[in-house]
């Protein structure tokens, strides 16, 4: 199979295909292009955010935040029953960053960024769901859960950063 094919299958994991993400959760192949994936989704959405320093940054953290997201789904799937490899889960969510190319849009790309984050949020409930064999629920509760715990972490430090902003500016 050629790129062009792992980009197809990455389309059809972004329509909730199980059937694709069982065949890319299979296939050794699917990691090195999912790295590639990846990659360009990195650089499309520095071009969409019109930032010429991204070009090299952006595909860096995009590669890195993958690596870590699955891992934490890994876990999770794990504590809750599943039984399959991280490289398992990897391949098919790497490939699904196809829908991520779309942030090459200037000014749009960083709204349509955020939607399709939204919506890699079901990619990936469906994904674990297929590669962990893990009821619907389970599935859910392992994305949902660390993305929670994600968002409370977030919350506590823009809370604290500004409780210490405004007391430092009511101090001098």
């Amino acid at each position: 199979m050629g790129f062009g094919d792992y980009v197809k299958r990455g389309i059809e994991i972004v329509k909730l295909d199980s059937s694709a993400v069982m065949h890319a959760s299979r296939d050794a192949n699917a990691f090195s292009m999912g790295l590639l994936v990846l990659l360009i989704a990195g650089i499309a959405s520095a071009i969409g955010q019109l930032n010429l320093f991204g070009i090299i940054i952006n595909p860096i953290g995009t590669i890195i935040g993958a690596f870590v997201w699955v891992g934490i789904l890994h876990i999770f799937a794990l504590l809750f029953g599943g039984r399959a490899s991280y490289s398992e889960l990897f391949r098919p969510l790497a490939l699904a960053m196809v829908l991520n190319w779309i942030t090459v849009i200037p000014l749009l790309g960083v709204f349509l960024g955020f939607l399709a984050g939204v919506w890699q949020i079901v990619v990936s409930v469906v994904a674990v769901e297929n590669v962990y064999r893990l009821s619907r629920g389970k599935a859910i509760a392992v994305v949902l859960i660390p993305l929670a715990m994600l968002f409370i972490l977030a919350f506590c430090f823009v809370f604290f950063v500004g409780t210490a902003f405004l007391f430092g500016n009511m101090m001098g």
